[in-house]
């Protein structure tokens, strides 16, 4: 009998009578944690990894017998083995790897040539494989690429940091050459703004910072930012339990601007040019670094021509109502503003992309200037809006590729289709005078999509939270269906007696329209009984948190650590309200100045509705949980509305804005720093607190500063409520895979919302045994 099905027979022994909050009923939750569940599961995603030269590329297949390798020929419409494993296995058990066909020991192929050979990484051992005769050669692995080093497109050179400096040098060996000499540790070249996590994890103070260097297509010249750190106002993180060697705590002082903070880090734009060695400055705002790195001046917002003599960047003002797209001539410096979009809220960053073209001379450009997210077309040089390509009460989610010469775009959008969940992703083709509009994945439900290199071919993995995912190749022609590649498999998750998240939709606060959300149930359900509800929060306007495939994932947002604390007696809600994105900009624009709304009328609302429909909701006993954004709304939640929630679990929240990032608090409440601050923060509501609030937050928290929940923790100490504290060593910003916090977790709901005393020092088994 296989792990997995030991463990499905072990939880069907479990009795649908037995009792809520019971050792047996950890047990069970226990099986359901993301690292014990993934093993119930297989095929929900396809990581389509292109063969360079073409359409063709290789996937890694696992089911219940084994992993395989796959080969899929698009344009021959072929799908099969991608080498013989029974021949491979054989060729590395022969010179000494232990090797299955079904359990080959590597998990990627790095390099693959079909039928001719394979390139594998097994430990330090690097193995090269003919697979004519299949004979296999083993080295010494070459390390991996640094990302401290940049190497050009076409393989010739690489430009790295020292010393806060930049150099290049051939690829093929040689002595570097230095391209700037004035480089200083608050005055760097081709870095950014230092994380507190890489000092921690590096040991120094200075981090391993990634290098940020754009190439132009052509390798002739390549781009990056000089950052002036000089005025930057600091932070600084104790690093309190230390290797017994070395036990005295270490403090970390690292940049991070909060908002309304008037020196900041800059990051000023500079070009050099490869073959002259020449440094071009152009005529470009300096930026505020206001994060890590160099955030939000990120890769994504930086595009070359094709025949590298201009560089597109996409400028944010500080506030993110206000961004630019500017062209810089790579040869001279001279720049242009070729768009300017304005907005009385906010400009979403996080899905604002241009991109351009050489031939007709047009600019794609994302807005919501009429309410929704749409395409529009920008003549090049004047900046003058040719048309706007889609419209209508939908909204647009991703731009996959522009065909320039035909005149056409695929994109992925949602809300169009009547009668659907809004937030389900389909893949559109129209042409770029807005018509045509063609629909190219019917189905009802989630669609992921990776489009081939050609842009001919699209791999669509697509399901829905109570439907298992399907993967498939389409054209993107025409839509049509070419191959089925594989189909997730439940089987064994609902041999345990697991039943699938069930979807709803409910009235928002407008009594109009419709917010989404599922809820999560024990496998021992019984329908006669009285659930207490768990609501699980985030909040964050920058995205969703109601799942809309089922997945493996681990993350603190995981199905499965909702469906682990369901089995405890539990029915978990999730659900996401006003001020998210992928609606209308009205829907989202709710967050605007007024992060503290949380989504919280229609979280309640959920909870009303649902209850209302369904008898075995217990209004009386409901409790909130969530991380980091998701942290603040929960505390918020019992702290605004103590009579509703009675529980809360707030993890790694950021309790006061005016003492977080302000990269993303600036975004959604502003650059200056009024009242609404400080009447939106929770320690200014502290003495409303009438439940059960347990605070938790991780010590090395580079994301969120420790101190937001320290004062959290004064102000309801000054008004003199109970509540309990947990600090986690050594952690970044969040721990969902940390056993002792998961269980203290559970702890806390059973005794405070059941009425149990938990399993006493229950220990919940690492995902990492190194951990435990």
């Amino acid at each position: 009998m296989t792990a997995a099905l030991a463990a499905v027979s072990e939880l069907h022994r479990a009795s649908p009578a037995e009792a809520q909050g019971t050792l047996e009923a950890y047990r069970r939750a226990e099986r359901f944690l993301p690292w014990n569940a993934s093993k119930l599961m297989s095929g929900t995603s396809l990581q389509a990894n292109w063969i360079p030269g073409g359409d063709q590329f290789w996937y890694r297949e696992v089911s219940a017998t084994g992993k395989r390798f796959v080969l899929v020929d698009p344009p021959r419409r072929s799908r099969g083995p991608a080498f013989d494993h029974q021949r491979l296995a054989e060729a590395l058990t022969a010179r000494g790897v232990t090797a299955t066909a079904d359990a080959l020991p590597f998990e990627s192929l790095e390099t693959f040539e079909p039928r001719r050979s394979l390139r594998v990484r097994i430990a330090n051992t690097a193995w090269s494989c003919e697979l004519g005769d299949y004979r296999c050669q083993g080295a010494d692995a070459p390390p991996t690429r640094s990302d401290r080093e940049a190497p050009s497109p076409d393989g010739r050179w690489i430009v790295f940091v020292s010393k806060h400096n930049i150099y290049i040098r051939p690829a093929a060996g040689g002595e570097p050459t230095q391209l700037t000499s004035d480089g200083s540790s608050d005055r760097g070249y081709g870095t950014g703004v230092v994380s507190p996590r890489w000092m921690v994890l590096d040991g120094t103070a200075e981090g391993r910072v990634p290098v940020f260097v754009v190439w132009a297509p052509d390798s002739r010249r390549f781009m990056t930012y000089r950052v002036d750190e000089r005025n930057a106002k600091r932070l600084v993180m104790s690093e309190a339990v230390r290797p017994e060697h070395d036990l005295r705590p270490r403090a970390h002082s690292y940049s991070y601007p909060l908002p309304g903070d008037t020196l900041t880090a800059m990051a000023s734009l500079e070009i050099f040019d490869v073959e002259t060695r020449r440094r071009i400055i152009p005529e470009v705002p300096p930026v505020p670094v206001l994060y890590y790195g160099l955030y939000p001046t990120v890769r994504e917002d930086h595009y070359w021509s094709a025949d590298g003599r201009r560089l597109y960047k996409t400028h944010w003002n500080r506030g993110y109502r206000d961004v630019q797209l500017w062209a810089v001539e790579a040869e001279t410096g001279r720049a242009r503003m070729v768009i300017r979009e304005t907005a009385p809220t906010f400009v979403e960053r996080f899905y604002q992309r241009a991109q351009w073209s050489e031939g007709p001379e047009a600019v794609l450009w994302a807005s919501e200037q009429d309410g929704w997210r749409h395409l529009y077309r920008y003549q090049h040089r004047a900046g003058t809006l040719q048309n706007q390509i889609t419209r209508g009460a939908w909204a647009v989610r991703e731009v996959l590729a522009i065909d320039w010469r035909a005149g056409t775009v695929l994109f992925t959008a949602g809300g169009r289709e009547p009668d659907r969940d809004p937030y389900y992703r389909h893949l559109y083709r129209i042409r770029l005078d807005g018509t045509g509009l063609q629909l190219l994945t019917p189905e009802p439900a989630d669609h992921e999509i990776t489009l081939s290199p050609s842009g001919l071919f699209a791999v669509d993995t697509y399901g829905t939270i109570d439907t298992p995912q399907r993967t498939v190749l389409r054209s993107t022609t025409d839509g049509s269906i070419l191959l089925e590649l594989q189909r997730a498999d439940w089987s064994l998750l609902l041999a345990a007696g697991w039943r699938p998240p069930q979807p709803f939709r409910i009235k928002a606060r407008d009594g109009v329209t419709d917010a989404y959300g599922v809820l999560v149930f024990p496998t021992n359900f019984d329908s006669t009984r009285r659930y207490p509800i768990l609501d699980h929060i985030y909040a964050g306007p920058q995205t969703l948190i109601t799942p809309k495939t089922l997945t493996p994932d681990p993350g603190a947002y995981s199905t499965w650590h909702r469906q682990a604390l369901a089995e405890l007696g539990f029915v978990v809600m999730i659900v996401d309200g006003m001020g998210t994105p992928f609606r209308s900009r009205a829907w989202h624009g709710v967050a605007y100045r007024n992060l503290g709304d949380a989504g919280l009328e229609e979280h309640m609302g959920a909870v009303r509705q649902l209850a209302a429909r369904h008898g075995y909701l217990d209004t009386t006993r409901v409790a909130i949980f969530g991380a980091s954004a998701g942290g603040y709304a929960s505390a918020r939640a019992i702290l605004s509305y103590p009579d509703f929630y009675k529980v809360a679990v707030s993890e790694v929240g950021n309790h006061d804005h005016r003492l977080d990032k302000s990269e993303w608090v600036e975004r959604y409440m502003g650059v200056e720093v009024g009242p609404h601050y400080r009447e939106q923060a929770n320690p200014t509501h502290a003495g409303r607190l009438k439940g059960k609030l347990f605070l938790v937050h991780s010590d090395l928290d580079d994301n969120v500063p420790v101190a937001q929940t320290y004062q959290l923790a004064d102000a309801l100490i000054k008004a003199n409520k109970d509540f309990d504290l947990l600090i986690l060593p050594n952690h970044l910003h969040g721990f969902s895979d940390n056993p002792y916090f998961v269980r203290r977790r559970w702890d806390f709901f059973v005794k405070h919302l059941l009425g149990l005393e938990p399993p006493p020092g229950y220990r919940i088994a690492s995902p990492d045994p190194t951990r435990q």
